[in-house]
């Protein structure tokens, strides 16, 4: 199999792109740090173009910074602050599915990346005091939820859209956060970087063949409470 992996540089999509890079299969890694602006269309048109006979795409890039030390509120937060999160987070996803699935061969998976923040609010208890989880990351990755479908019910049945909606991951978070978070998780703990590659497999493959427009939620039960 050959698949795009779209913010291979990252820590899930890096993870991704290993794993299958070490099973055999071709992957193509993209990213803003090996060059590619995934927001410019001459740049994705021609990465997709040139790896048009690649069956999967998985879409796994985001702006997502922890809170800062800021004291922004619902109230004071910069309007322009939500641009760059609606270009990233969904305009760019949209763009790269799109010149995707118009070249990709019949068949292909498209795996996007969602987030327990587009299911439920951040909640403010896990944050300093005086901290703001951004809304423009809950606000587009509930946009990845909604254009999974759009998507899906668009370009079936030649290409199937699935997304994917982790938890916390573990990536030396402060001790502080960490328990906290465990603490409002059924499982007790954070998700471990590996335990992405599980769901991205049933996904892109073959064994979720019937499946096109779904979110699949791993998060350790965290939306469940």
């Amino acid at each position: 199999m050959k698949l795009i992996v779209a913010g291979s540089e990252g820590l899930l999509g890096n993870v991704i792109a290993e794993h299958y890079e070490k099973s055999g299969h071709q992957v193509v890694r993209a990213d803003k740090k090996l060059g590619h602006d995934l927001t410019r269309e001459k740049i994705v048109e021609g990465l997709v173009n040139c790896n048009a006979d690649a069956t999967g795409l998985v879409v796994a890039f985001a702006i997502n910074p922890q809170p800062g030390d800021n004291a922004y509120t619902v109230f004071n937060l910069p309007m322009d602050s939500l641009h760059a999160y609606c270009a990233v987070n969904l305009e760019a996803v949209y763009l790269l599915v799109r010149e995707y699935a118009a070249v990709c061969p019949p068949d292909s998976s498209v795996v996007l990346f969602g987030s327990t923040y587009g299911l439920v609010s951040p909640k403010p208890a896990l944050y300093p005091k005086g901290t703001l989880k951004h809304p423009g990351y809950t606000m587009t990755k509930a946009g990845i939820v909604g254009l999974t479908k759009w998507l899906a019910v668009h370009l079936a049945p030649n290409t199937r859209v699935n997304c994917l909606c982790p938890g916390g991951v573990e990536n030396g978070q402060d001790p502080t956060f960490i328990r906290s978070y465990c603490e409002h998780t059924p499982m007790g703990r954070m998700m471990r970087p590996g335990e992405i590659v599980g769901p991205v497999q049933f996904l892109i493959s073959n064994a979720s063949s019937y499946m096109t427009g779904a979110c699949l939620v791993c998060d350790g039960g965290y939306t469940a409470i």
